[in-house]
């Protein structure tokens, strides 16, 4: 992706997480949230846009779901 998703009004904490949007980054230890599930991201994106849904990524050792 040439883009990524710049989200400035949520903490990204447990009881503020994130909504997740195709072409976000990941922050090691923020949380997010999509379709009714919440996730913890447990490695980076290294700075980069995923445009993959946070099910997918969980297979790929990005986020696990809390």
């Amino acid at each position: 992706s040439l883009y990524f998703v710049v989200q400035e009004s949520h903490a990204g904490t447990s009881d503020d997480p994130i909504p997740w949007q195709l072409n976000m980054k990941l922050e090691l230890d923020k949380y997010y949230t999509e379709d009714g599930v919440k996730y913890q991201c447990i490695r980076s994106s290294e700075g980069l846009g995923m445009s993959f849904c946070l099910t997918d990524l969980v297979n790929a050792g990005y986020v696990k779901a809390v």
